[in-house]
């Protein structure tokens, strides 16, 4: 033999280091350890018709780097592809550094690496999407904690609220509204100072006090100086009593319930109410005489009774005309000059 190969030889020889050269192949999961996250892997292929063992410690690729990546479950079964390396990686697999191969190993089965996720014709995804989603077997889906609400809760808090770019009507008032009509109020918790009374100081002060419409009888009016238009004298009294007995004394059938009597000089005003206890048909009746020094010397003003004609003569005598029911009270006004 001169060491030059006929062809057949080379031919031999070129398959011979074929069928023992490795680059890449499908597989077949057999079992996963999740803690290393190696496999063992059976590969699709055979050699010439002959199964190839299944390849034990298959480091399993995920995406990802230090911080960050991708992992997902991998199960009996499932598919990927296997890569093998150039040289024996045993060494760089314990360590995680730059090693001598620990053999001379090249492109063999105990140099493998999976990735799973390659898929044959009969287990291609069904329905694949069109955008990039999770899955877990044929169901796209994924789950959100707490922290996020659900379709149907973000429409039920959206039912009823406005788009941000709605308008009001005039059922409304603009900003610029409202702000005029706020201009110049004070806020709800302000305080006042001692300019202002409180609430207790002003009720305290309107005790008592009476409505500006309020009236007086004429009764009521014991002192001062009563306008002549009201029936006065338009001057400030003299002197005045309400004792009963000092201004008259009550005939026979009568009473008097309130007299009041007030003089300025010469000109005297008296109140008289006489109550009468016997009925009278008609005529003139007494209803009481005017104590001495307090009967008139001429009636000045004239004598009024509700609903009947009075008169008082010059010896005191206080007189009514006309029938008088049984209890009737019968008010007489006078004003006169003293005798």
């Amino acid at each position: 033999m001169n060491g030059t190969l006929t062809p057949q030889e080379a031919a031999a020889l070129k398959k011979e280091i074929l069928s023992s050269l490795h680059c890449a192949m499908p597989g077949t999961v057999v079992s996963f350890d999740q803690s290393a996250q190696t496999a063992s892997v059976r590969p699709a292929l055979k050699n010439s018709s002959l199964a190839l063992p299944v390849i034990q410690d298959v480091p399993v690729f995920f995406p990802g780097g230090r911080e960050c990546g991708i992992t997902w479950p991998v199960a009996e079964g499932d598919e990927c592809l296997l890569v093998f390396a150039d040289f024996d990686i045993d060494r760089w697999f314990s360590s995680g550094e730059a090693e001598e191969p620990a053999s001379g190993r090249r492109h063999d089965l105990p140099d493998a690496f999976a990735f799973v996720g390659f898929r044959s014709r009969p287990n291609a995804l069904g329905d694949f999407p069109d955008s990039p989603r999770f899955f877990d077997g044929s169901v796209a889906r994924h789950d959100h904690d707490d922290r996020y609400f659900t379709e149907t809760e973000v429409t039920d808090l959206l039912s009823g609220k406005s788009d941000t770019g709605h308008n009001h009507d005039d059922r409304y008032f603009t900003e610029t509204e409202v702000t005029e009509l706020l201009a110049g109020k004070s806020n709800t918790g302000h305080t006042h100072d001692g300019r202002y009374f409180t609430e207790t100081e002003v009720t305290e002060k309107l005790s008592g006090k009476s409505d500006t419409g309020h009236k007086h009888a004429a009764g009521d009016i014991t002192s001062g100086t009563l306008a002549l238009g009201r029936g006065g004298t338009g001057q400030t009294a003299t002197g005045a009593t309400t004792t009963i007995d000092n201004i008259a004394s009550a005939a026979s059938g009568c009473e008097i319930t309130t007299a009041q009597y007030a003089y300025w000089g010469k000109t005297a005003m008296v109140r008289l109410v006489i109550k009468k206890t016997e009925a009278v048909s008609s005529g003139t009746t007494t209803l009481c005489t005017l104590v001495s020094g307090k009967r008139p010397k001429y009636i000045a003003g004239g004598v009024w009774a509700w609903n009947k004609t009075a008169q008082i003569t010059t010896a005191g005598n206080v007189q009514v005309n006309g029938a008088i029911s049984a209890n009737a009270s019968l008010t007489i006004y006078a004003t006169y000059v003293l005798a």
